[in-house]
């Protein structure tokens, strides 16, 4: 650690599985989601993962519904599976 700078570390958790899912609804806020979306189960295949993993698969998800058709309206439970398999854990 540099001089001046924050000299404590903090180490944070894991999230659990509520906790992901919270991270999830808050990710996907301005994701259109599909009817088959459980945001519950997606939290409980990604159970290994961090909150900005998390994250970063809703994005994947996202870009996945997009790269498989541009004028997609929805994120498709497909599209997480999909996303959670190409995102390596942690």
């Amino acid at each position: 650690l540099r001089p001046g700078r924050f000299d404590h570390v903090v180490p944070v958790p894991q999230p659990d599985a509520a906790g992901r899912a919270a991270i999830l609804r808050l990710a996907t806020r301005r994701i259109p989601l599909a009817a088959d979306v459980d945001l519950t189960a997606v939290a409980h295949m990604a159970s290994s993962r961090t909150g900005a993993e998390m994250t970063r698969v809703c994005k994947e998800a996202a870009l996945a519904a997009l790269r498989e058709d541009r004028a997609a309206t929805v994120v498709s439970a497909r599209h997480f599976e999909r996303a959670l398999s190409l995102s390596p854990a942690g």
